[in-house]
């Protein structure tokens, strides 16, 4: 499945689909135009294929690290093979459970700490931010710079409706994320309005009644009646609890993807934002006739996949997705520093 070389028509076919992989590109001119935007965007003196790249990621992950004082018990107590003296045993387990505590007492420290006096604000120069108890940062970023927004609610906050905004955002070298100044939370907690008023800041058009509707049926638990298209029954399969609200929707100014059941998540993808469209299947997502689908944007926590759609859906996403990106790359001006009415820059 290709763009034409206009990139005004999208060939699509299912014999295609079921080479287990397709993939589209935008057409040579939204291309050419996106890598200019992504050098007008970057910090000064940071290529662009540094700021595209994920930041360089060392050691053992945060979760492996309560698995430590686990692996320990269990051995001392099931698995060893021979008796150990408890005063043995008692000092091992100590040893082993304290550095994990410490290590889960400073992560939570340091999310308590940046959460606290959490501001954000639109300004001439972009959308403002600040948070910090014992330092204050503040950081502004420019327009252009965000290329997804995620809505999640963990299951402990349903009954309060509170809410977590991230982004995945655009020129941030490797160092700079290295040293932490790369911030990608734009609200830590709030209720359902703050997390509004937050979108609005980042996607403008979320003001519109009409996409306001669908981002409410987005952090809704999803009902036959809404306007996203989930996935079917025999996904139950892959999707337990969530296959009745996994689903999407396209329009104009953005691409809206919904999953998750006890920890629910909304994704918007700008369309101007929109790099590719992937559409994959795997042995058994060919079994049970379904496919899974990758908008690619930005590398960041935002994931902008969504998998189980039935196979005819996730070719529609694929062709929509694609259409609204093209238009909306060659309409899109947000960005477009020092450029005069005639269209020549300045």
């Amino acid at each position: 499945m290709a763009w034409s070389s206009g990139g005004s028509a999208c060939a699509a076919s299912m014999s295609m689909l079921r080479s287990r992989r397709m993939s589209t590109r935008l057409s040579p001119a939204a291309s050419r135009w996106n890598q200019g935007r992504l050098k007008r965007s970057g910090s000064a003196g940071t290529s662009p294929a540094a700021q595209a790249a994920p930041p360089a990621r060392t050691g053992l992950p945060r979760w492996a690290l309560f698995l430590i004082p686990v692996a320990v018990v269990i051995w001392l107590f099931v698995g060893a093979p021979f008796d150990i003296n408890p005063g043995v045993a008692i000092p091992i387990l100590f040893g082993s459970l304290i550095p994990t505590v410490i290590a889960a007492g400073s992560y939570m420290w340091n999310r308590i700490v940046k959460s606290l006096r959490f501001s954000i604000a639109g300004t001439p120069d972009g959308i403002r931010v600040g948070f910090g108890l014992l330092s204050t940062s503040n950081e502004t970023l420019p327009p252009g710079r965000i290329h997804s927004i995620s809505l999640t609610q963990p299951l402990l906050w349903r009954p309060f409706d509170w809410w977590e905004v991230k982004v995945n955002r655009a020129g941030m070298s490797n160092a700079e994320a290295a040293a932490g100044r790369s911030n990608t939370t734009l609200l830590p907690v709030g209720s359902r309005e703050d997390a509004f008023r937050v979108v609005e800041l980042v996607l403008p058009a979320a003001s519109d009644p009409a996409l306001r509707q669908l981002i409410e049926e987005g952090l809704a638990p999803g009902t036959p009646e809404d306007h996203f298209t989930t996935s079917p029954r025999r996904a139950a399969v892959l999707r337990w609890f969530s296959w009745r609200r996994n689903g999407f929707a396209v329009r104009d100014v953005a691409v809206a993807l919904r999953r998750g059941a006890i920890w629910r998540e909304l994704v918007l993808v700008p369309s101007a934002r929109i790099q590719s469209v992937d559409v994959h299947q795997g042995p058994l997502l060919r079994a049970l006739r379904l496919a899974a689908v990758k908008v690619h944007t930005v590398t960041g926590p935002v994931a902008t996949h969504l998998g189980a759609l039935d196979r005819d859906d996730a070719e529609t996403l694929f062709r929509e997705a694609g259409t609204v990106a093209v238009s909306a790359s060659e309409a899109e001006g947000s960005d477009r520093w020092g450029q005069a009415s005639d269209g020549t820059t300045s």
